[in-house]
């Protein structure tokens, strides 16, 4: 999962999206009241997320300049919440935690199996009293370096 707040979005990853060799189905959130920046701001967001949302359904030919040949028909939902609360918020997740859990049925994968999760619990029980100043144990080089670095 990748993306990006606003605008920055669509030029970090959005030509990926529209001329990638790899079709990668996009979901695009929207909020449809806003609560900050200029009076303009919210509707100008609005209009870049659905001109996208637009453009990855519809594609467009130039046979001038083929470079600017988007082919469309990439698959795309639009999610468009009313205001970004947190009840808002707390929908989206459940909605992202129902349909990984969906697609791990046919697969016969526990989308909640958190057995990494436990893992790192009981590696932080170590790492908790190192960064308080306690002895550094034994770790891999990457994590003796943020331990220092965050002691130091």
């Amino acid at each position: 999962m990748f993306g990006d707040a606003g605008t920055t979005g669509q030029h970090a990853f959005f030509q990926m999206l529209h001329q990638g060799t790899e079709v990668i189905p996009v979901d695009i959130v929207a909020v449809a009241k806003g609560d900050e920046g200029p009076p303009d701001h919210q509707a100008r967001l609005l209009a870049n997320a659905i001109a996208q949302a637009e453009a990855l359904m519809v594609g467009h030919a130039n046979a001038v300049e083929p470079h600017r040949n988007f082919p469309g028909d990439r698959p795309t939902s639009f999610i468009l919440l009313d205001r970004l609360t947190a009840a808002a918020l707390g929908a989206l997740i459940a909605l992202y935690e129902h349909k990984v859990f969906v697609e791990g049925v046919p697969w016969g994968i526990d989308s909640f199996d958190q057995w990494g999760v436990e893992l790192g619990k009981t590696l932080a029980k170590a790492v908790f009293p190192e960064l308080e100043g306690g002895k550094v144990g034994a770790h891999d080089p990457s994590t003796t370096a943020l331990i220092e670095r965050l002691r130091g």
